[in-house]
């Protein structure tokens, strides 16, 4: 019954908000924009939360962070299981807003590096190609 539970989830998310249905070790993922944010392993969904969403996810009966091998549990995941299936929906829309949100931010933070570094990159070629004079008065103001 759960895997069908996981289907009907996976559909909703993959027809409603374009979320790819795919697979990451073996097991079936939902990803956006290449970003896994749920999963489907032994009977339960796995989702990636956080703030309230993942508080709620945890005082469920039976859930958990996610811990594939045993050791290492995942904060952000959490492990809901089938008993909750009728909660999957909405956690899985909050998972895929959480990530989608994430994933923007650290574009804006890698567009904003790469300017970054561009201008550090044509400002040491400014003062490498400067005469020696201006170069050795440009590196004395540093210090």
């Amino acid at each position: 019954m759960s895997k069908t539970d996981y289907t009907d989830v996976a559909e909703e998310m993959t027809l409603k908000y374009k979320a790819a249905a795919t697979k990451m070790f073996g097991m079936p993922t939902l990803k956006i924009n290449g970003k896994a944010f749920a999963g489907f392993y032994k009977d339960a969904m796995m989702f990636k939360l956080t703030g309230a969403d993942h508080a709620k996810a945890l005082k469920l009966k039976g859930a958990k962070l996610f811990d594939p091998m045993g050791g290492r549990p995942m904060k952000e995941w959490v492990q809901v299981p089938a008993t909750h299936s009728k909660l999957w929906l909405k956690f899985a829309e909050s998972a895929l807003k959480y990530v989608k949100k994430k994933v923007m931010r650290d574009r804006r933070c890698a567009k904003f590096y790469r300017l970054v570094s561009v201008a550090i990159n044509v400002s040491i070629a400014v003062v490498s190609s400067a005469p020696p004079l201006l170069r050795e008065r440009s590196s004395s103001r540093s210090l």
